[in-house]
């Protein structure tokens, strides 16, 4: 019996390609070879699963492009924190619009309130804009759900560059 230098599934000896991954295989591979194993996870789940496997031994779902790596922990950690950062500095920029609107009641600027509730409109607007897609970023990595290229476009336009830069890099 001799083992894919690849995958490191058995193969007949007379075999010249391995019926799993498609690798070609040579004519010394009589020893079984060390498979290089990096973590996966279940996107469906969030299970561990082996770096040959097809199927989620936990959940049954078949798996593919959507496994999320355990190199990539570094890079959605830091997506996480970035939107994070969006939503508060998003509340924050709501509250300081509130008190200075409160203001310009109270010292009676009937001048300046006109344009300014416009200016508050279009930002606060803009402001929950960027809250609503930061929590539905954050919703869909939670779920460890696939995001599509139009959504991750969205983030970087209109809620958070660095977030959505890492997004777009990002294997899943």
């Amino acid at each position: 019996m001799k083992y894919c230098e690849k995958c490191g599934s058995e193969m007949h000896d007379e075999a010249v390609m391995c019926v799993k991954c498609g690798n070609m295989t040579s004519n010394n591979q009589n020893s079984k070879p060390k498979v290089e194993t990096t973590e996966k996870y279940c996107t469906k789940c969030g299970g561990k699963v082996s770096s040959e496997s097809t199927i989620c031994v936990h959940c049954g779902c078949l798996l593919g492009k959507n496994v999320f790596s355990s190199k990539n922990n570094d890079s959605i950690t830091a997506i996480k924190v970035f939107l994070n950062i969006t939503i508060f500095l998003s509340v924050i920029y709501i509250g300081i619009q509130v008190g200075l609107l409160i203001y310009f009641f109270a010292v009676n600027k009937t001048y300046l309130l006109m344009p300014y509730i416009v200016y508050m409109c279009v930002g606060l607007i803009f402001s929950i804009v960027n809250m609503a897609l930061s929590d539905i970023a954050l919703k869909k990595i939670e779920k460890k759900q696939p995001f599509n290229v139009g959504f991750k476009i969205c983030i970087l336009l209109f809620a958070n560059l660095i977030a959505g830069i890492l997004l777009l890099v990002n294997e899943d």
